[in-house]
């Protein structure tokens, strides 16, 4: 871990929320910015994610948008439909319009066409580009700095030093980054293993009744020694390098200069949102004081006691050990090895020359 300075600036916490109770008790918490996506009408969501997981109307959007503001706290909306089909192109525009019109601060988009589609709509609203797109490295982030993307989510998979190059690099573009939650085993933008696409009773057989397993990447497999099919070696998850968190990682994180910290969880439970973002802000605040004395060795100490220290399992809320107890944090993530930004989760990209 570098020295710190009072000058270094320290990321936001950005939390997701789905209603306007929601909205309230995550910026209560400690969220920076509050993200969400918002239900549009009669429209199919290609990326499966349920109403459950978008804020009902663009009227509670409104309602989220002005508390927000009222507490310093900006409001960003996630558009959950690629475009990728010309019929979509009204719907799309409505929707875009109507979110606007309520008061956000900027939009997510996945998708090049429609951040063109945005633009020639004459819309001013800053855009954020979403992990969707891919983004791996600086080359990929200059690209969207030159469609006039203001802030860019790069791809899970890559290192801490990777991502200190591409802050160090794109200097006139703002990056942020995944912290916690649910991560992928596979590039976003590449990923055919969709849930929709197993069939339910294939899923009932091998899903495990903890739901830690939902989608193929993270079911066991057979494995067989290669031209003898008759002899099994193992049977193991071999496609999954499902992450949870990246609390430790926090203070190297900060020192690459990250704007934003994301958490993921559109989809989760109120209590977790809200738990989450609690979490992080608690380990800012520690953090900040150390910016006096370059986090000293005590205080990296108190940082992972405290990592180590907090209750109840964020990713599953409301289940205890089967003693009654309530499990750490450290047993629900560390132990497990879940680690967002690990070396053995995010090996360094290297040329084809190298």
């Amino acid at each position: 871990m570098g020295m710190w300075s009072e000058v270094m600036r320290m990321p936001r916490i950005l939390s997701p929320v789905t209603s306007f109770r929601g909205a309230v008790e995550v910026i209560s918490a400690g969220a920076d910015e509050i993200y969400c996506a918002v239900r549009i009408p009669k429209a199919m969501h290609l990326l499966n994610r349920p109403a459950s997981c978008c804020v009902p109307t663009y009227h509670e959007l409104g309602r989220i948008a002005n508390h927000a503001r009222l507490k310093g706290v900006e409001t960003v909306v996630t558009l959950e439909l690629p475009f990728i089909s010309d019929f979509m192109a009204t719907q799309m525009k409505e929707h875009i319009s109507s979110c606007v019109s309520e008061g956000i601060d900027a939009l997510i988009v996945g998708d090049i066409g429609l951040i063109r589609m945005i633009r020639d709509m004459g819309l001013d609203t800053p855009i954020y580009a979403s992990t969707l797109l891919g983004a791996m490295n600086y080359e990929a982030v200059e690209f969207m700095r030159k469609l006039g993307v203001e802030r860019v989510i790069p791809e899970r998979h890559i290192s801490i030093e990777e991502i200190g190059e591409i802050v160090e690099r794109n200097k006139d573009v703002e990056i942020e980054v995944f912290v916690h939650g649910g991560g992928c085993s596979n590039i976003n933008a590449n990923c055919y293993l969709e849930l929709s696409r197993v069939p339910r009773d294939t899923y009932n057989k091998v899903a495990s009744p903890t739901n830690l397993m939902v989608h193929p990447c993270r079911w066991p497999y057979d494995i067989y020694e290669f031209g003898n099919g008759e002899r099994k070696l193992a049977r193991a998850p071999i496609l999954d390098v499902f992450t949870l968190c990246s609390l430790c990682q926090l203070p190297e994180l900060i020192e690459t200069g990250v704007s934003g910290i994301k958490i993921v969880g559109r989809c989760m439970p109120l209590p977790y949102q809200v738990k989450a973002t609690k979490m992080h802000r608690d380990l800012f605040d520690l953090m900040k004081r150390g910016l006096r004395d370059g986090f000293n060795r005590a205080q990296r100490k108190r940082f992972y006691r405290m990592v180590e220290s907090f209750k109840e399992d964020p990713f599953q809320p409301g289940s205890p050990n089967p003693d009654g107890s309530w499990p750490t944090h450290r047993e629900v993530a560390c132990a497990r090895g879940r680690c967002y930004y690990s070396p053995f989760f995010h090996t360094p990209y290297r040329p084809l020359d190298s």
